[in-house]
């Protein structure tokens, strides 16, 4: 939510990020890393400048975010598909 805040800011016009993250993990067949998406969002100025961020929980937050989120009750992350741009 950081980063979607500092694009914000800095691109006045801009009203949706897509925030994506992944973890690099060893492929077993074939020994190359590869990327492994564990979540997307489609952060809006709107919702994200309405939220009382003092208050939230990160994760718990990424509810208003139309998430793409695979992840148990202790936030162990699963892979997922990730938005496209």
């Amino acid at each position: 939510m950081y980063l979607a805040s500092f694009f914000f800011h800095f691109l006045p016009t801009l009203q949706e990020v897509i925030l994506s993250r992944y973890k690099q993990v060893i492929d077993r067949s074939t020994g190359h890393e590869e990327d492994q998406y564990i979540y997307s969002l489609k952060i809006d100025r709107e919702t994200l400048y309405s939220l009382n961020t003092k208050r939230i929980h990160p994760i718990a937050a990424f509810n208003q975010f139309q998430p793409r989120l695979n992840a148990t009750k202790t936030y162990i992350f699963k892979e997922i598909e990730p938005y496209q741009n």
